[in-house]
């Protein structure tokens, strides 16, 4: 902490210590006017007796608290130490309200009654202030401390989700690629013409890549362009045995959903769903908000779940249930379901970048 900012520091200490000890002496001050029929400046005399010192030494308290809290692993010599200190600043009060601040009061004073010794007022009246403050500083200390281990713990966990999230799409990118060039492998003797289609659309879909590259989420227009070029490669690659549709209204296509994260589902359908079968395949992805929910669905009328075992097992869909924890901390989920069709179902948070 550079000088300017220390000295900024102390003075707004300073400040808020003489507004807070201020009010207490004008309002006991008060009382002590109204309750013996005092005049206002012998009131407030004996006021700044009492307070004064207070206001001045507070600070320092908090600072010294900051330095050498007392706690557990160290609490013999922090002890010690604010021992010391205590006693030093009860002397430093003593004598400004037994000789410093006599000797300057020119007008009448107030005789005090007869009482006990010196030392027992110290303790009886100023010792309590000064462990309250004590504890007061104490319980600032720990709250700003407990606030900056909450801050470095969350900064943490961000950090690891980011790294894992990141692990995870740099997993999952080469996995859609290597299949796509395997795809146009198999077409370029038999067909280069497709091949050729299909190597236009990759290229697309690699752009779409790299522009995404950095983000998380994206809203669901953006996602579904990028299906739309995957789709195009493999409409080339089935040729008319695969028909698809997207199906999303306007309301929804502002929605943030997690990069990458159609294709996956999508590429399982048709590896899994609608390859293994001879007739015509249908792909549908359809998205639309349900509540506070977005709801996308991905199905093919393929051959079902209960012939697709490694569709359990992929590296696609283990990817998108580790990246909808991370992100949404149990708030999404993925489900597949199988009736008249095989339906690929993520439900996530809805809310947009707005």
């Amino acid at each position: 902490m550079n000088s300017s900012v220390l000295i900024r520091n102390w003075l707004k200490g300073w400040l808020l210590s003489f507004a807070a000890f201020g009010m207490v002496a004008l309002v006991l001050g008060g009382q002590f006017a109204w309750a013996f029929s005092l005049p206002w400046t012998e009131a407030l005399r004996v006021a700044a007796r009492d307070w004064l010192p207070w206001a001045l030494i507070a600070p320092p308290i908090f600072f010294l608290v900051a330095r050498v809290p007392i706690e557990r692993n160290r609490w013999k010599p922090a002890l010690a130490l604010h021992a010391a200190c205590g006693a030093g600043m009860l002397a430093l009060c003593t004598v400004w309200a037994e000789v410093i601040l006599p000797h300057f009061s020119t007008g009448p004073r107030l005789q005090p009654p007869p009482g006990p010794p010196l030392f027992v007022g110290i303790i009886a009246l100023r010792m309590p202030v000064y462990l309250a403050i004590v504890s007061a500083a104490h319980a600032f200390y720990f709250y700003h401390r407990y606030q900056d281990h909450e801050r470095r713990a969350l900064s943490l966990e961000a950090s690891l989700a980011k790294a894992r999230l990141e692990a995870l799409r740099a997993q999952l990118q080469p996995h859609f690629l290597f299949n796509s060039l395997n795809a146009i492998a198999e077409l370029v003797h038999v067909n280069p013409d497709a091949a050729d289609d299909m190597l236009a659309a990759l290229s697309d879909l690699l752009r779409l890549t790299l522009e995404t590259s950095a983000e998380q989420e994206l809203p669901l227009r953006r996602e579904l362009e990028f299906a739309e070029r995957y789709l195009a490669i493999e409409r080339v690659r089935f040729g008319k045995r695969l028909r698809t549709s997207i199906d999303a209204l306007r309301g929804v296509q502002d929605a943030l959903v997690p990069a990458f994260l159609l294709q996956p589902l999508i590429e399982n359908a048709i590896r899994h769903g609608l390859e293994p079968k001879q007739w015509e395949g249908v792909l549908t992805v359809e998205a639309k908000r349900v509540g506070e929910y977005l709801q996308i669905q991905v199905k093919d009328n393929g051959v079902g779940l209960q012939t697709q075992e490694p569709l359990h097992k992929g590296i696609g869909l283990a990817n998108i249930r580790a990246r909808l924890d991370a992100l949404y901390d149990g708030a999404a989920k993925l489900e597949l379901r199988d009736s008249d069709r095989v339906t690929a179902e993520i439900t996530i948070p809805f809310k947009t970048a707005l």
